[in-house]
């Protein structure tokens, strides 16, 4: 290969890091900005006397939940695509260095950056990885807004 080529995939696999990490500060900062929502809307919710306000309230909060938790799958499947990219050239270097295919296997993909981390988990087999953490965190969310919800309907139902 060429020198051009070498640093043209350079700045490739750079590039989707950085597209990847972007992707990830996103998720991070919208799912941090939606929880102070939340949080701000209930201690609201809390000082209202007013049923319907608090369900269209409410309401609200379980839209927004819905719509983080479909960016998120969102920023799920961007955040793959482009480690995978990233990944696919450091195997192709990988492969450049040992000479063949046969050395580059998904053993050694940690060589030189912590592609997968799942080997260095214990041994018990379970494994979630950040992006499922993500959607669990928004269904959690979910759950917790309705239970407040009928919380919030039942105290005037007394």
């Amino acid at each position: 290969m060429d020198h051009s080529n070498e640093a043209f995939l350079l700045e490739c696999m750079r590039e989707n890091f950085t597209h990847a990490r972007h992707v990830e500060d996103e998720r991070m900062m919208f799912n941090s900005l939606f929880a102070a929502l939340v949080g701000g809307s209930l201690a609201i919710i809390s000082q209202l006397d007013k049923p319907a306000v608090i369900g269209i309230m409410m309401g609200l909060l379980m839209l927004l939940n819905i719509l983080c938790f479909l960016l998120t799958k969102r920023w799920n499947k961007v955040f793959k695509c482009h480690y995978a990219l990233a990944q696919s050239i450091y195997m192709h270097f990988l492969t450049q260095e040992a000479g063949d295919a046969s050395n580059s296997s998904t053993q050694q993909i940690n060589r030189y950056y912590l592609f997968n981390n799942r080997p260095e988990q214990k041994s018990s087999g379970f494994y979630i990885g950040t992006g499922k953490y993500f959607l669990l965190y928004n269904a959690v969310i979910f759950i917790l807004l309705i239970c407040a919800l009928v919380y919030f309907l039942s105290s005037f139902a007394i």
